[in-house]
């Protein structure tokens, strides 16, 4: 269909048939098109993201909303191809007695009412007509003569920014939310920058933008139940397919590598290991394509907004960082080798000058992940001398503990659950753990089952007080980091009961799934999570 058409007809239906536009208006919107539905209001669909319980009454308007659409498509498809039901004459029985025909093929209504044989008359075709082959209207296939530009593409985001946040004034309401959940443990975005783009006109205009603002809409979106609604996945499956989109007709931005970056997020903290494993990897060279692994800046930055800017193209490089070590975490692997041949110099002691406090928990975050990469690498990829190997073991496991202490000075055990640095260092302790007691390394075994046990005794404690009150933990704020440590303690005390003394692994390991359950009413990765252990697979 045509991309003016399809515009128009949203929006007419956001702002002709939509707010201050009476019920019938829009049921004419959705009749003239042969659609019925038993409610055609007007309901904001912000909400049945969020809150699964206003669904039913904005989940009809939504579906009414695609049933005009794809009924405007049927319309215009059957309006320009031949109908194969149909015949194109009135049958010789209804042409001889002048009855009206309606066609229907192999028989027409009256001649098969009344019993009588049906014959169409056939047309008379020329030699090359028959051969040609039948052609849907320009309008839904793409013009190959055509190339897409990106007035094309800011019609169609903006459509589907309509159709899900509705108003600006909900956009800032729903970034106003991600602000207070998901950017307390991953700050990628300057929330000042950001309201002061809100409130420009041009920014409004641009397709990156509104993408963005449509990623973080997308990942405040909390399961319905034991899954995500379809109407959650159907802007998923869209915004990832805009991302490629974007990759055909132009160079990345700052605002797409963010979008990656929040999708990535989604896939991980829902269950979708694989599809962030593989959306990292996008991510990591669209990141590098546009220079953010270049460690000092090229220009000096005079003003205050450039400042800023600055700050946050670095974050978000940390973030991109991050997200492939625990990309890979998830998959059992380590991080992307390309990565670390596009930034060898860059580690937690590059933080550049002038970064703002608001970056410190951020670059804890980059420094446990930096650890969880060193022992991704000693797990997957050894050298061939195992002295060097005990050795290098030995030196993470001194790490892993002076960076576990440090953490407990920076803040009180009750904001550890929220803490990603905490999540990500135990993680670490207790895969390189399971790796040396799997591999038989005795002495280095020894000294790591120290921190194990602390890193054990540290998430059974929190747990242990979770699950005799749910309610003083607030899932807005939990990260996705703290699922995987939570997984991997319960299948370690699975696989060796014994391992933590005056414990009953059976006990420890039914708290640790109830927290698990608790979490996925805002993670669906904790269900993910229930299964393996299930079906009592390995941690590594």
């Amino acid at each position: 269909m045509n991309n003016g058409v399809t515009w128009r007809l949203i929006h007419k239906w956001r702002f002709g048939c939509g707010v201050g536009s009476s019920q019938p208006e829009a049921q004419r919107a959705a009749a003239r098109y042969g659609i019925t539905s038993r409610d055609s209001a007007y309901c904001c669909p912000s909400r049945w993201m969020r809150d699964p319980d206003s669904q039913v009454s904005s989940a009809v308007s939504f579906d009414l909303l695609s049933q005009i659409i794809l009924g405007y498509i049927s319309y215009l498809y059957n309006k320009a191809m031949p109908r194969t039901d149909h015949a194109d004459l009135v049958c010789l029985q209804c042409k001889r007695r002048k009855r009206k025909c309606d066609k229907l093929l192999p028989s027409c209504s009256l001649c098969k009412r009344l019993g009588r044989t049906c014959h169409y008359e056939p047309l008379k075709k020329t030699s090359t007509s028959s051969t040609q082959p039948a052609l849907a209207p320009s309008g839904l296939l793409p013009d190959p003569t055509r190339s897409i530009t990106f007035q094309d593409v800011f019609e169609i985001i903006r459509a589907q920014f309509i159709t899900v946040i509705g108003t600006d004034v909900r956009a800032l309401h729903e970034a106003s939310i991600y602000f207070n959940s998901v950017h307390l443990w991953f700050p990628i975005l300057d929330p000042d920058l950001y309201y002061k783009q809100m409130s420009s006109p041009w920014n409004l205009q641009r397709p990156e933008f509104l993408l963005l603002s449509l990623s973080m809409f997308l990942v405040n979106a909390r399961p319905d139940g034991i899954e995500l609604s379809c109407q959650v996945l159907a802007l998923y499956t869209s915004i990832k397919g805009f991302i490629g989109l974007f990759d055909s007709i132009g160079p990345t931005s700052l605002e797409l590598i963010q979008v990656r970056l929040l999708i990535t997020i989604f896939e991980s903290g829902h269950g979708k290991p694989q599809s962030a494993y593989m959306t990292m990897g996008s991510t990591l060279r669209a990141a590098v394509a546009l220079g953010l692994n270049n460690d000092s800046p090229k220009t000096s930055h005079t003003s205050l907004e450039q400042q800023r800017k600055a700050e946050e193209e670095k974050r978000v490089w940390w973030g991109v960082m991050i997200m492939d070590r625990y990309a890979a975490l998830d998959m059992c692997k380590r991080g992307s080798e390309f990565r670390v041949m596009a930034s060898p110099h860059i580690d937690t002691s590059s933080d550049r000058e002038g970064l703002t406090a608001m970056s410190c928990p951020f670059s804890m975050l980059l420094h446990a992940s930096r650890i969880l990469e060193q022992v991704q690498a000693h797990m997957h990829d050894p050298t061939p001398q195992d002295e060097f190997n005990t050795t290098e073991a030995m030196q993470i496991v001194s790490t892993l503990r002076s960076f576990k202490a440090l953490l407990k000075e920076m803040g009180p055990s009750e904001a550890e659950i929220y803490n990603p640095s905490v999540a990500v260092c135990e993680s670490a302790s207790l895969i390189l753990w399971c790796h040396l007691e799997v591999r038989d390394k005795e002495r280095c075994a020894k000294s790591s089952k120290s921190t194990f046990r602390a890193a054990v005794g540290d998430i059974l404690a929190r747990s242990h007080s979770l699950d005799q009150n749910p309610s003083i933990v607030d899932l807005e704020r939990v990260p996705i980091f703290a699922l995987s440590s939570i997984y991997i303690a319960a299948s370690a005390l699975t696989s060796e009961p014994k391992a933590l003394q005056n414990v009953d692994a059976v006990d420890a390991t039914a708290t640790l799934k109830n927290i698990l359950t608790h979490f996925s009413r805002r993670w669906l990765a904790g269900r993910r999570y229930l299964e393996r252990l299930s079906e009592d697979l390995g941690p590594v």
